[in-house]
């Protein structure tokens, strides 16, 4: 047990301390939550140290701002040592919070809205492009360059000894990305809840998937992936050997960068998007 001249660093400790202090201040968890409007189970979580159950750091910390302020404690005293747990809590569970992008040059928003018809388009000019160059190259074999296949159709009777030739269908060029730039990510939905998930490489392909409880989406695509989680509460991320699971909200959108070392934070949505 600590005393208010202790430092409780350690969420079951840090715990047992809010209620000593409430109980000496002559207050029921009933009162707290009359006070600041914040719900008894969160109340209950903070003083019996289960830190999984609170919600997002910035807000448990506003939380206990508002809680030191009722009992009549010292602010800065009561936040100092959930700073302290929190960071205990972290290391206990094998999580570790998104890293966020921070000025001077914050990172915006991927607006999938703005960039997908410019992709389309440009991907279309480029086949035109092609299309057009193979046609000005039909016949010609530049040096260094593998030849097209052709087939000959023979001459018909009476033709002038006219020969038409077909080109063979080019064979697609194989998709590779450099082993140095493959980021290897996996998301995973918990228990009894559902995640919307889209996600687009360095080279701009997209795809997207809807996870259910317990599934998980193993990714190796080239980085920096950019990654949209919907109900971001409901996921995780695991890179190499970290955990990242303190994503959002229940039911908000959040958009965030993958790279080879952690998770950087773009932009959160509001609780549906």
């Amino acid at each position: 047990m600590t005393t208010a001249e202790g430092s409780p660093t350690h969420p079951k400790s840090f715990g047992q301390e809010l209620r000593r202090l409430r109980e000496n201040a002559g207050l029921s968890l009933r009162d707290i939550s009359t006070e600041t409007k914040i719900s008894m189970r969160i109340l209950q979580a903070m003083e019996d140290g289960a830190f999984r159950h609170l919600p997002d750091k910035v807000f448990s910390k506003n939380f206990v701002q508002q809680y030191a302020r009722t009992i009549g404690f010292d602010e800065d005293k009561l936040t100092g040592w959930f700073e302290g747990a929190w960071e205990r809590f972290l290391s206990d569970s094998g999580s570790h919070p998104v890293q966020l992008a921070l000025p001077p040059a914050p990172r915006p928003s991927f607006r999938w809205r703005v960039w997908i018809p410019l992709i389309l388009s440009a991907l279309i000019l480029v086949a035109v492009a092609i299309a057009i160059r193979a046609i000005r190259g039909q016949g010609k074999v530049n040096e260094g360059e593998p030849t097209i296949p052709t087939f000959v159709t023979p001459p018909t009777p009476g033709g002038g000894g006219a020969v038409n030739v077909a080109p063979a269908s080019p064979v697609p060029e194989r998709n590779t990305v450099p082993s140095a730039r493959l980021v290897k990510f996996a998301v995973k939905v918990s228990a009894g809840r559902e995640c919307w998930i889209r996600y687009r490489d360095a080279d701009g392909r997209t795809a997207q998937r809807f996870l259910r409880g317990g599934e998980s989406l193993q990714l190796e695509v080239g980085g920096p992936v950019l990654l949209t989680l919907g109900n971001a509460a409901a996921a995780s991320i695991t890179l190499g050997n970290r955990t990242f699971d303190d994503l959002g909200r229940p039911g908000q959108v959040v958009h965030l960068e993958v790279d080879h070392q952690t998770v950087t934070l773009l932009h959160r949505g509001t609780r549906d998007g």
